[in-house]
């Protein structure tokens, strides 16, 4: 290539190609802010104060899980208390927390429903009541921002 004449600049064509740019990543909607799905319950029983009605030696219940305002990852954890707040106000974790209804079987635990898509949650194992006679299924979604729980008593 010939060197251009003092105080002038090579024509862009006459140098090295153009970079490609670099892939963009990919976006998911249930990490985007203001586009990120939640979740609302529907259980199927209740006392009339949001309380399902379980027999704790064999629990046979299913609410379900449907995605609002686009997608949502979510995930269902048990425990002996009511949750209030949301994931990152109050983390629950299956692993850590002294608080997890042992015996009880969620089926999912976690999932990915796309806007308006439905998920039934199935519930299912014994839970001991001499604690308390009542537990509580918490449903986390957008990213940690929104829960939704629902409650079960013994009888």
């Amino acid at each position: 290539m010939a060197t251009p004449p003092k105080g002038r600049t090579p024509h862009p064509s006459k140098t090295s190609p153009t970079p490609k740019k670099p892939p963009s990543p990919s976006v998911t909607t249930d990490d985007a802010p203001g586009q990120a799905g939640s979740i609302r319950i529907s259980p199927l029983y209740t006392n009339g104060k949001g309380l399902t009605f379980v027999s704790c030696g064999d629990i046979h219940a299913d609410i379900t899980l449907q995605a609002h305002y686009g997608r949502a990852r979510w995930k269902a954890v048990a425990v002996d208390f009511e949750p209030r707040g949301t994931e990152n106000d109050n983390p629950i974790s299956p692993d850590t927390s002294a608080n997890i209804a042992r015996g009880v079987r969620l089926e999912p635990s976690s999932g990915v429903l796309e806007s308006g898509q439905t998920q039934v949650l199935h519930i299912r194992g014994t839970y001991d009541p001499s604690f308390r006679p009542d537990f509580w299924v918490a449903i986390d979604s957008r990213s940690g921002r929104v829960r939704e729980s629902g409650g079960f008593v013994c009888r």
